[in-house]
């Protein structure tokens, strides 16, 4: 626990997010790197973003560069993840002729 009588709302904010950030960066599947940076960039607020990568969003380069993913490799879980999406908004067509 962190007690400092002059610690800022943004400060704690920024400890907070670091300590999930790490949890999740040691622990995150390989398969759901991709996942969890889109679900990052979505959530977290843009002034920790710029703050930790020094961009408002974290790209998949610079995620390549934080894991052992590559870039090629975060780019078919995109891929794979739009695929999976269109599949399960796709209607079956019993009717059309």
């Amino acid at each position: 626990m962190i007690i400092h009588s002059e610690i800022t709302d943004e400060e704690i904010s920024e400890i907070a997010w670091l300590s999930v950030l790490k949890i999740i960066f040691s622990s995150i599947d390989n398969h759901a790197t991709e996942l969890m940076r889109n679900d990052l960039n979505i959530s977290a607020p843009p002034s920790l973003m710029t703050s930790l990568f020094h961009h408002e969003m974290l790209t998949q380069s610079n995620l390549a560069d934080l894991t052992n993913m590559s870039v090629s490799g975060l780019k078919k879980q995109s891929k794979k993840r739009i695929i999976a999406s269109q599949i399960k908004t796709k209607k079956p067509d019993f009717f059309q002729c």
